[in-house]
């Protein structure tokens, strides 16, 4: 399984603050092994899934959460942040900064960019 990283500025714009300033979206393309593909004439050419990131974000921080046996609130206490927060992180309801990606990763000791990479088997 090989990943791809796209980033595109989406036409949504801030233009009453910050004229100019775009929102940019970022997607993680994965290929689709060929017993995942739906039709024989797509054989030819690799099938990409996209995912935005804050969704992968999203479900690893849920899995490593649940995998360690810790509760949302438990979580927060490791990390100094309100247990509302961390279930925002995990519907991905809300864009998270770098800031963000860095204390959940540390808490579960991962790196980073480990955070943001689709889990095998998802």
């Amino acid at each position: 399984m090989s990943f791809a990283f796209c980033f595109r500025d989406s036409n949504e714009s801030n233009h009453e603050r910050n004229p100019g300033l775009s929102k940019r979206v970022v997607y993680v393309y994965h290929t689709v092994n060929d017993s995942q593909r739906k039709a024989p004439d797509d054989m030819a050419k690799p099938t990409l899934n996209k995912t935005p990131l804050k969704d992968v974000f999203a479900q690893n921080c849920r899995e490593l959460r649940k995998c360690r046996g810790w509760t949302q609130q438990a979580l927060a206490d490791k990390i100094g942040i309100a247990r509302a927060r961390v279930a925002e992180v995990e519907r991905a309801t809300k864009d998270n900064k770098l800031d963000t990606v860095s204390k959940f990763a540390t808490a579960f000791r991962k790196q980073a960019y480990q955070m943001l990479v689709p889990r095998p088997g998802t």
